[in-house]
């Protein structure tokens, strides 16, 4: 049995519903992406405490490069905070032939490696 099927089968035993209708997804991203093309804030970067990574491609056409930068200079409670750009790769670069980098650069900072 192929992984989808066995999570299928999953899902279909949760829902006695499902297999009268398609796959019902929630819509929070989306929501979420509105509200903030909306300028509506989903959290306060300056309140994350946490070492913090910020991965982003070279194209990526959804998160811009301004996008990161002040994503990056907001991130004031952070007491360690890293910004790398994976070269030619977009918003799905974890899937691309870049995806072995994105690999090493969040092992490297979960390993606290400078």
């Amino acid at each position: 049995m192929r992984p989808f099927d066995r999570w299928f089968e999953t899902y279909a035993e949760s829902d006695p519903n499902a297999t009268n209708r398609s796959v019902k997804v929630p819509a929070g991203p989306i929501a979420d992406f509105n509200d903030m093309l909306g300028g509506r804030s989903l959290y306060d970067p300056a309140s994350i405490m946490v070492p913090t990574l910020i991965l982003r491609g070279e194209w990526d056409a959804v998160t811009t490069a301004d996008d990161a930068i002040t994503l990056y200079a907001q991130l004031t409670g952070a007491p360690l905070k890293r910004m790398v750009w994976i070269s030619e790769g977009t918003h799905r670069m974890h899937l691309e032939r870049s995806r072995r980098q994105v690999y090493r650069e969040v092992q490297t900072f979960l390993e606290g490696e400078p």
